[in-house]
């Protein structure tokens, strides 16, 4: 089995499986509450120039403005519809554009600077990449993260580029693209940071100076549409109060106990475990070789920089968070595998062991988006609407994703409102939620089961009373409601 490994054929067969596997889960991918969340910021944006939200009015004030939003992938997005159509395949799309730009960076990278020697580390450079199941995931799903990923990919060439030629235009290119990963996420900022401390290390003081003033300066961007004091204190409000964020974020107490509970993130499930494993094991085993060949030293440092930093200020230990720092890992372990095989049988076969696991969980997590579709949604939605008898114009409660492609015939509140209200100790959810629904003039609630289940709804009847709403009965996988006043 470890000879095979050292096979380019098969290497390439397995970069086959991955391509396939990686190409099927577009077909008719789930649509998911991210990718109707930003697609709604990005509506508002393309029509008022600013953004504000009504799937979540009710929270923060975001009704009037959101300021808290990424603003470059929020920007991209209403460019797009604007250019395009309203869809969320054409969302999605950008983010397949990035991944394309990644790997094509990629390979300019490795060219440029000649990272490799031979056919085989291409090979398993791009197979680790393709079979990864959070970049597929992520890859067509309308956030934030690839464009951060690639954004920071971009930086780090330009700082390699930097610290080999000393020539100065290509550190503002590393800060510029530093500055726009921060632009789409303030996760960026790891990118500032990695790149930093390379410099520094490298003893680039030069460099170093003219990559941080770059990057601050393009960062700077993100406060354009912070015009006064009334605007501070509603962007102040509106991070303070995020529902994704908590107290934790916000000291130094905070961050430290994120960066000891980070590793959760690298273990969140199979997937994530056979990655970590598979890298501490390359890591560990060839740490000297890392540390005495320059541009082993360079990528690793720019990793383990972007990865402690990021530790300390992303929200939560989410998985989906690793892809930020994916490309170094792989070219890490692409550049050090044929050392692997060169060492003892029991270490080939433990790595071999580790490779497998790799590409089995890989998969296995991909193959499941399989299962996550949603066909037609749209049609779906349309029938929906017909069926209750809903008219243009009104206000209703619905599943976020209802913004497909809804979003410009109805007033749309999300059920995850009400939720927070309940989280927050403003309503009891089971015993409030038709009446406040009612106060606020929503004229139908389209529900699914498991907001029934957070109402302690069970098996209604048609023409059940609930409040001042009646029940209409299932219609798809949604439960209608219609306000009584409708019916006088």
């Amino acid at each position: 089995m470890s000879k095979l490994f050292t096979n380019d054929k098969f290497l390439i067969a397995l970069l086959l499986i991955s391509i396939a596997v990686a190409l099927l889960t577009l077909w008719q991918r789930e649509i998911g509450t991210d990718d109707a969340w930003f697609a709604e910021q990005s509506y508002w944006f393309a029509q008022n120039g600013y953004v504000k939200s009504e799937l979540f009015r009710g929270m923060n004030q975001v009704e009037n403005r959101h300021l808290a939003y990424h603003r470059l992938h929020v920007w991209q997005g209403a460019l797009v519809a604007k250019l395009f159509n309203w869809s969320a395949y054409t969302f999605k799309s950008i983010l397949l554009f990035y991944f394309i730009i990644l790997l094509i960076s990629s390979y300019l990278f490795i060219k440029t600077h000649k990272i490799f020697t031979e056919r085989s580390e291409y090979i398993l450079f791009y197979l680790l990449t393709i079979a990864y199941a959070i970049l597929i995931k992520l890859s067509f799903t309308y956030r934030p993260d690839i464009i951060v990923m690639v954004f920071g990919f971009l930086s780090f060439f330009m700082v390699f580029s930097a610290i080999k030629t000393e020539h100065l235009y290509n550190s503002i290119f590393a800060g510029i693209f530093a500055g726009l990963a921060v632009l789409t996420h303030l996760n960026g900022i790891i990118f500032i940071v990695a790149g930093s401390m390379v410099l520094l290390l490298s003893k680039k003081y030069r460099l170093f100076f003219y990559f941080s003033t770059t990057s601050f300066v393009v960062s700077l961007l993100y406060l354009i549409i912070i015009q006064d004091k009334a605007d501070l204190l509603l962007y102040l409000l509106q991070m303070k109060n995020n529902p994704a964020l908590s107290e934790k974020d916000f000291s130094f107490f905070g961050s430290t106990l994120k960066l000891l509970s980070s590793y959760k993130s690298y273990f969140h499930k199979g997937s994530d475990a056979s990655y970590t494993l598979l890298f501490v094991l390359v890591f560990w085993t060839q740490r000297k070789l890392i540390f005495n060949d320059e541009n082993l030293r360079i990528i690793f440092i720019y990793f383990i920089s972007a990865a402690i930093s990021l530790a300390l200020l992303s929200p939560g230990a989410k998985s989906l968070y690793l892809v930020y720092n994916v490309p170094y890992v792989f070219l890490l372990i692409a550049i050090l595998y044929k050392h692997m095989y060169e060492q003892s049988i029991v270490r080939q076969r433990i790595f071999t062991v580790m490779l497998c696991l790799f590409f089995l969980t890989q998969w296995g997590e991909s193959i499941s988006l399989f299962n996550k579709k949603t066909p037609g949604l749209p049609a779906m939605h349309v029938n929906v609407v017909k069926t209750l008898g809903m008219q243009p114009g009104d206000r209703i409660v619905a599943p976020i994703i209802f913004v497909f492609n809804e979003m410009e015939n109805f007033t749309i509140q999300c059920f995850h409102v009400y939720r927070v209200m309940a989280g927050q100790k403003i309503i009891q959810l089971e015993k409030d939620f038709f009446n406040v629904a009612s106060k606020d003039q929503r004229k139908f609630l389209v529900l699914t089961d498991h907001h029934l289940r957070d109402l302690r709804v069970k098996n209604p009847k048609k023409g059940e009373h609930y409040g001042n709403y009646v029940y209409l009965g299932l219609h798809g996988p949604y439960h209608g409601f219609r306000h009584l006043s409708e019916d006088s």
